[in-house]
C-alpha cells in the first residue's frame, strides 16, 4: 500500500523554506551507526580479496617468484606471517577504522608500513589489495540515503 501526501503550494517562495529545513537536516545528520556497521562488510571483502589472492577489481596479483617461493617455503602471495591480511580482515592492532567524529566519513585501512609498497608497486610488483569497487560503495552509500530519507521523515 502506498499513501501520497498532497499539499498545494500557493506561493513559491514557500519552497525556499523547505530547501533551507532540508539542508539543515543533511547537514545535522549523524551517520556513525551506518558507517561503524559497514566496517564489518570492508574486512569480509578484503577477506575474500586475499583468499582470492586478487585486487579489490578481481585482477590476480601477480604470480611470485621462484626464488620467492624458495626462500618462503609456500606461494602465499602478500602472507609473510600474516600481518597484513589480518590489518585489513579483523580489527588487529594494525587496522585502522574510524569513523568521523562528525559521524560523517569513514576510514578503512592499514598501518603496516610495508602495504604501500605492495598496494602501489613502489619499486616492487604491485599487488593491490586495500580499497572498494563500485558495488560496495554502491551498497554503503544507499544504505546513507535510506537512512536520510527515514531520518528526514521522522522530523516531518
Amino acid at each position: 500500500m502506498v499513501s501520497v501526501i498532497k499539499e498545494e503550494i500557493e506561493d513559491l517562495q514557500f519552497l525556499g523554506g523547505i530547501f533551507v529545513e532540508i539542508e539543515q537536516q543533511y547537514s545535522e545528520a549523524d551517520y556513525s551507526n551506518q558507517l561503524d556497521a559497514f566496517l564489518p562488510v570492508l574486512e569480509g571483502t578484503h577477506k575474500k580479496q586475499f583468499s582470492a589472492q586478487s585486487s579489490p577489481s578481481g585482477q590476480r596479483w601477480p604470480a611470485l617468484a621462484p626464488s620467492t617461493i624458495k626462500r618462503k617455503g609456500h606461494n602465499r602471495i602478500l602472507f609473510e606471517s600474516g600481518r597484513l591480511e589480518k590489518s585489513l580482515t579483523t580489527k588487529s592492532g594494525d587496522a585502522v577504522r574510524s569513523v568521523g567524529e562528525d559521524g560523517r566519513g569513514l576510514l578503512f585501512g592499514t598501518s603496516v608500513p610495508y602495504s604501500v609498497f605492495h598496494n602501489l608497486g613502489k619499486g616492487q610488483k604491485k599487488r593491490e589489495h586495500v580499497g572498494l569497487v563500485t558495488k560496495t560503495l554502491d551498497s554503503l552509500v544507499n544504505n546513507v540515503a535510506d537512512h536520510t530519507v527515514e531520518e528526514m521523515k521522522a522530523r516531518a
